[in-house]
């Protein structure tokens, strides 16, 4: 049985309709090449921080696990908008979510990190449904609280879900179709990265780049698994392969830096 691991990004549900675009692709690569497809969704694009914003006007010192418990929300939303849309094509579709997928996290709320895994929930969920459709970059803790895995860690659950499988590979769709020597939307004449490794990517993402997730990358290379980096606007292209070797010279732009510029004046 092959099973496709795909997962989007917020850049990908911008507003309803898109999730009727990615419920069409999903179906076409059923009919195409997977016999079962893992989706990995984000929130809505701007959704997190709009309710990272409301639970601060509620209380500005509000706590990690409450605000956990709000941001985790986005993600739940993107699960079944999707789900309800994949409804329309009569395929069989099952959603996990933090508390249901078996990743099994610290304590540390917005940061946690991962102490255990299950893997039954998800492999049995694919048994009886063609989709399982997961939200992305959430765990629980001992306690049974929802905790995030950081911000923008849908590539780790990803990645996770890959190793879970045992499918060596996962696609990761985003509004760029790949990972380029320098950000693109800021360097004119940036180029394409067809291969990369894990540690080059891991490197840039750590350093400020909008690349993916570190620690999804990590656990990638611990794992050998194989990340796609692809893009379905215009249409279906696939961008950047990031393995376990290739070594490539980069840049990478502080969007954060103040710029000064300096002229020199002559007095005379």
């Amino acid at each position: 049985m092959t099973v496709r691991i795909l997962k989007f990004g917020g850049s990908s549900f911008r507003n309803a309709e898109d999730y009727n675009f990615i419920a069409s692709h999903i179906v076409r690569r059923l009919s195409s090449d997977a016999d079962r497809i893992v989706v990995i969704v984000s929130a809505m694009s701007g959704i997190t921080e709009s309710l990272k914003q409301l639970a601060l006007s509620v209380n500005e010192r509000c706590g990690r696990a409450a605000l956990d418990a709000v941001l985790t929300s986005g993600e739940v939303v993107s699960v079944g908008l999707l789900e309800a849309a994949l409804e329309q094509h009569s395929v069989a579709v099952s959603s996990l979510f933090g508390y249901s997928l078996g990743v099994w996290v610290s304590s540390g709320f917005n940061r946690a990190s991962i102490e255990a895994i299950n893997r039954s929930p998800l492999r049995n969920a694919l048994e009886t449904s063609q989709v399982v459709i997961v939200a992305g970059a959430q765990g629980v803790d001992r306690s049974g609280r929802i905790s995030m895995l950081g911000r923008n860690s849908s590539d780790l659950t990803a990645v996770i879900a890959a190793d879970i499988v045992g499918s060596g590979s996962c696609e990761i769709y985003s509004d760029v179709c790949g990972i380029y020597t320098a950000d693109p939307h800021l360097v004119k004449g940036a180029r394409l990265v067809p291969e990369i490794s894990h540690t080059c990517v891991s490197r840039m993402a750590r350093h400020g780049a909008k690349v993916l997730h570190y620690g999804a990358l990590e656990y990638a290379s611990s794992r050998g698994i194989v990340i796609t980096c692809k893009s379905l606007r215009p249409r279906e292209v696939v961008g950047t392969h990031v393995a376990a070797t290739g070594d490539v010279a980069t840049v990478v732009v502080d969007r954060s830096a103040t710029r000064l510029t300096l002229m020199i004046v002559s007095n005379g």
